[in-house]
Order: C-alpha cells, then structure tokens, then sequence
C-alpha cells in the first residue's frame, strides 16, 4: 500500500458522480428526452436537454418551464422519458466509462474509500451500480 498525498493531505477517499462520469447516461437522456416530450407534443431541442444535464428535479422542472412555459408538463414527460430511458438500457446495456473498474480496483487495494454523488434517485443509483456489478465498489 502507498500513502497518496494530494496537497500535503494524505487521500482518505474520493466521491464518484454518476451521470457522466461513471456511466455514460447522458447520451441516453439526449435521446429520450425528446422521445418523451414528443408524445406529450413539444418538441425539445438537444440544447434544452443538455442545459437540465446534472440538475435535480425541481431545477430541471424550472429550466424546462423557461424554455416551454409554465404549462410544460415537466415531471408528466420526465417520467415517461424514464421509462423510455431505463428500456433502453436494458436493452442496450448500461455503458460504463472507460478505466473506472481499474480506478476503482486501485482504489481498493489503496484502502481509500469510495462514495457516490448524483442528482439521481437513490433506486436508480442502487439499479445502475448493480448493472454494472458495482454495488459493493462503494
């Protein structure tokens, strides 16, 4: 075991996003967003979809409205772009970013703890970590 030191501390843990960094869920949110809003009749835009990237629900909720109004039926559509999301996944698998089952096997054998950050549901963080076999990594 080696003492990595960062700054003159030595490193006691490090915290994972999610979205983006673990899991390349993102791309799949660019797709279904509009798929979703779609069958609700508004046509978002991928600029749209991109901006609400790594916000919670409420302020996703806020930055839709300031696009499509305050009648934008935001959790309406975001719920049935889960669903749309979560059957792409599971058909296409859950693509996890390259090196993190090294990083994380480094990690581990360094003694250094691991958590995991995201805006996510805790059932979809618990799904995806389980997908990905991960589930005891944190």
């Amino acid at each position: 075991m080696h003492m990595i030191i960062i700054d003159g501390r030595q490193l006691r843990g490090v915290i994972f996003d999610m979205d983006g960094l673990m899991f390349d869920t993102e791309s799949v949110y660019t797709i279904t967003w509009p798929i979703a809003a779609k069958r609700f009749g508004y046509e978002v835009t991928r600029d749209v979809v991109e901006g609400a990237i790594g916000l919670n629900a409420e302020d996703g909720r806020r930055h839709f409205e300031a696009a499509y109004g305050e009648d934008f039926p935001f959790y309406d559509i975001r719920k049935e772009r889960l669903k749309i999301a979560m059957d792409y996944i599971y058909e296409n698998g859950l693509k996890v970013k390259k090196g993190l089952y090294n990083l994380l096997g480094f990690l581990k054998s360094e003694h250094i703890k691991t958590a995991v950050a995201t805006s996510s549901e805790r059932w979809r963080a618990d799904k995806y970590l389980s997908m990905s076999r991960l589930d005891d990594s944190f």
